[in-house]
Order: C-alpha cells, then structure tokens, then sequence
C-alpha cells in the first residue's frame, strides 16, 4: 500500500534512518573503544534499522488509511463520496505498480455503482497489467473481470462474451500457478456464464443467483444481482416474485444505478 503514499513512506524512512543514526551518535561509551570499522559497521546497521522500521509504519498507516476509503465503496455503498477521497490518491501513484492497477479497479468499479459504465471503461482501457513484473497474472484477471461486469451491465453480449472466454483463460493458467486465484476466477466466470444467458434469453442458475444475492458482501453488488435475477424470472413468466425482487432492489441500490434500474423494471412490469 506505500505506493499510494510515496511521499509519506519516503519521509518515514528518512525519519527511521536518522532516528537510527542519532542513537548510535548517542551510544554509551563502549562504542567509542571500539575498531574504526565496527563503529562504521554499527552506525549504519542502526540507519538500516531505522529506515526498515519507518518502512514498516508507513505501511501500517497507508493500509489503515485505504481501508478506511475504501469502505466507503464496499462498506458504506458510497461510490461518490469515494471516487472524491480516491480519485487525487491514485493520480499520484506510480502506473507501473499492481497498486495502481487494482486503484484504477476500484475506481472502475465505483463508476459502474453509479450508472457511469463507459466511464469505468475508459479507465481500464489506459491499463497495462500484462507488464507488471510481479502479479501481472491477478491483474489482468481483475482488470478483465471488471471489464466484463461492465459489458454486461451495458447489455453487450458480444463483447462480454470476449472477455468472459478470456476470463476462463486466465483461470486455466491460475490452476498450476495460483490455486487460490484459479477458485476465485472460477466463481467470477460462472457468475458471468449465467448473467450472459440471461442476457441472451436462456436458461440459468436460478439458485446459484439466489446464493450470490445472500452471500453479497456490498449493496451495489447485492442490488446488480437482484435485478439479475428479477429479470429472469420476468423471462420465466413468473412476475410476481420479479416484482418483489425488484421491490427489494429499489430499497438495497437506493441511490445507485441498480436502484435507479429496479424503479424503471418495476414500472415496465406494472405496465403489463
């Protein structure tokens, strides 16, 4: 998370290396008796020290201040209000890092809550995750992922489809490389699988959808889902338990786009 505070780890470190070199210039006595090179040796391991613990506490403090931004997005449901704290953040910090690939996410994301999607997109589009030295595998993966949410938001099968089937790429090269990933991604292109067939009027996972909705961890999530789902149950011909689904999405994504879409559904399906 230092990545996002450049200014703040540097100070820290700077801080460390000279409260390190201030102790040593203070040491007792038995340090003055000592070889030229073991004092040398000495001043500089305590400079190290220091710089590694100012490291260390700049990190803590960076990973509390993120935490604390961004549940206002996952938490708070307050995309607005967190592309405002964010948006200045993530400018200053360095592209070629994962930390800016997973920000440029989040701020993706936070567009997609509020209705905004070619928005998102065009911040993915300036994204480069496949020249990331280290966790390029995971970033394309997230990055591709958001990309396909908001495809599918925008009801465009057939660029969703494209990155849907690059999604299950990336998770078959995860299978050897990164277990964990592979678990995550398999969730992500099922998820997509279904919302897609819904989309292009098939059949779908009714009760996977059900269990997506009651394990969402944040409303804008949980208010996509029930729409999803209310819409295919509308396909279904069962229009009753669509409506109460929609009912429930106005309250959950009051304020959001899947609110503004529950309000727009139900009225479509009052009309009929």
């Amino acid at each position: 998370m230092v990545a996002y505070f450049r200014k703040q780890n540097n100070l820290f470190m700077a801080l460390g290396a000279l409260i390190g070199f201030l102790a040593m210039s203070g040491a007792p006595a038995w340090l003055a008796f000592q070889a030229g090179y073991i004092r040398g040796f000495l001043v500089v391991l305590a400079v190290f020290a220091g710089a590694v613990i100012g490291r260390l506490l700049s990190a803590v403090l960076a990973t509390r201040r993120i935490a604390r931004i961004t549940a206002l997005l996952y938490q708070e449901g307050k995309p607005e209000l967190f592309i405002e704290k964010f948006a200045g953040i993530l400018k200053k910090t360095p592209e070629n890092t994962a930390e800016y690939v997973d920000g440029s996410n989040k701020m993706a994301y936070a567009w997609e809550a509020l209705g905004e999607f070619d928005q998102g997109l065009k911040i993915l589009a300036g994204l480069k995750p496949e020249k990331l030295r280290l966790h390029s595998l995971s970033c394309l993966s997230l990055t591709t992922n958001q990309r396909l949410r908001l495809y599918l938001l925008k009801e465009d099968t057939v660029l969703a489809g494209e990155e849907l089937a690059r999604l299950a790429g990336f998770g078959r090269q995860a299978r050897d490389r990164a277990p964990a990933l592979a678990d995550n991604l398999k969730e992500c292109v099922y998820l997509g699988e279904n919302w897609l067939r819904i989309l292009t009027g098939q059949k779908a996972d009714e009760e996977y959808l059900r269990q997506e909705i009651a394990l969402a961890k944040n409303r804008i999530h949980k208010g996509e889902m029930l729409t999803v789902l209310g819409r295919y149950l509308q396909q279904e011909g069962r229009t009753g338990e669509a409506k109460e689904l929609f009912k429930e999405a106005c309250v959950c994504g009051r304020g959001l786009y899947a609110g503004r879409l529950a309000e727009e559904l139900q009225k479509r399906t009052a009309q009929r």
